[in-house]
């Protein structure tokens, strides 16, 4: 692999990236510009989020992604060199390709923050709901590159063989990290039930409970379990109650309910979730964010 540029991505703006803009798997249809595809490398690849994964469940494919930026020549390199090829095209028959700009605001940039890709070019392979299955960081010759293909297919199907087993595992801590690794593939559905295995074994008095309920809920979130995510960021919040010690996070699971509302595509639940947010948290490094989505939702007369 050839190292590349570095983009760099704060923690603290991973909120603002996804403010205002549907996350993965929410069911936003595409306008006919935004669903177009485009020529490269002699395959076509669509330019649009919600059109791939539609397409993806379409077919049952996978959708492999090309994170780029207009700056980064070794994306130019991967294309020319590698998409263009025979072998390649050979390679992602049946796959859903989508190609889309890390600089765009929309679904390039939300992608990059999810997925942390914070070198160009990084490759992303999704299945149909989202969920990141494979990563593939930087340039490599075509064989090279279609072996990285293989390798991360692999490497998702022996997790999933795994996952049942662990799942009814005794190993806490080992449930805890595969929990952790598919919350940040986006997998909702699995890291859920691994939350929800871990957190009988947990202290329900403890921070670490609190903590886990955080987590268990943004995987509902993901999961689009709505109303479960509800129940259990309450359920955080009792223990936090108990404590006395909201600090962080109480601020994240009152911006969790924006969030829950936007998936929802509650205008006005995340209209009023954001005033909520912004009246308890006035010192929130968000909030110049946040009160600009807020703003915009103010001036939506969806949300009136």
């Amino acid at each position: 692999m050839k190292p590349l540029r570095k983009t760099s991505l704060p923690l603290v703006l991973l909120a603002s990236v996804l403010l205002g803009s549907p996350v993965l798997g929410s069911p936003v249809p595409a306008s006919p510009a935004a669903a177009a595809s485009e020529k490269h490398g002699g395959l076509d690849w669509l330019e649009s989020l919600p059109e791939a994964l539609a397409e993806a469940r379409k077919k049952d494919a996978y959708i492999l992604v090309d994170l780029y930026a207009d700056w980064c020549g070794w994306c130019k390199q991967l294309e020319k060199k590698v998409f263009a090829t025979p072998e390649f095209a050979a390679r992602v028959e049946g796959f859903v390709l989508l190609r889309v700009d890390t600089e765009d605001g929309a679904d390039g940039a939300r992608l990059q923050a999810l997925h942390d890709a914070n070198s160009l070019p990084t490759t992303l392979i999704l299945d149909a709901k989202g969920v990141r299955v494979g990563q593939i960081n930087g340039f490599a010759p075509t064989a090279e590159f279609i072996g990285y293909i293989d390798q991360q297919l692999a490497a998702w199907k022996d997790m999933l063989g795994n996952y049942p087993g662990l799942l009814a595992s005794q190993d806490t801590e080992v449930q805890l990290e595969l929990a952790k690794e598919l919350h940040q593939r986006q997998d909702g559905e699995r890291s859920a039930a691994l939350y929800e295995a871990v957190a009988k074994k947990i202290d329900p008095q403890s921070s670490t409970y609190a903590w886990l309920h955080y987590m268990l809920a943004d995987s509902y979130r993901l999961g689009r379990n709505f109303d479960q995510a509800e129940k259990t960021i309450e359920k955080a919040r009792a223990v936090l109650a108990r404590a006395k010690e909201p600090g962080m996070l109480g601020e994240q699971l009152d911006l969790l309910r924006y969030y829950i509302a936007q998936d929802k595509s509650d205008c006005r639940g995340a209209r009023s979730s954001l005033e909520l947010f912004l009246e308890a948290h006035p010192a929130s490094q968000m909030r110049p964010r946040l009160q600009k989505t807020l703003n915009e939702l103010r001036l939506d007369t969806k949300c009136t």
